[in-house]
């Protein structure tokens, strides 16, 4: 399982080559022939920050969803999907209520067990 947070998305998500070679970076530190649940990133805005967020958001999950188009070992959790359908789930476009976490949980094992 593979998680990591719009945060993230700073250190160079918003090239879809860097992506792609992050995201298969992070792919080679699994144990060879593992299966992958890798949850997928949502926008945040920052205000203030001048990075852009929403189109490093779609950059990188675009390049996890080719990884995983190709990889019969990746499954993406489609956390961004959910988000921007249920956007009361988030305090501040990235932190979740709980509410938020009730459900991204449900989301994580309903992949995990399918």
């Amino acid at each position: 399982m593979i998680g990591l947070g719009s945060n993230d998305l700073e250190a160079g998500a918003d090239d879809p080559i860097s992506a792609a070679r992050w995201i298969g970076e992070e792919l080679a530190a699994v144990t060879p022939g593992a299966r992958v649940w890798w949850i997928n990133v949502s926008y945040r805005h920052e205000p203030g920050n001048p990075f852009d967020f929403a189109s490093a958001t779609t950059v990188f999950n675009a390049a996890l969803d080719t990884r995983a188009s190709t990889d019969a070992l990746v499954e993406v959790i489609d956390w961004h999907g959910e988000v921007v359908a249920h956007p009361t789930w988030l305090v501040d476009g990235v932190h979740v209520r709980s509410d938020g976490y009730r459900a991204r949980t449900q989301l994580t094992v309903a992949a995990l067990t399918d």
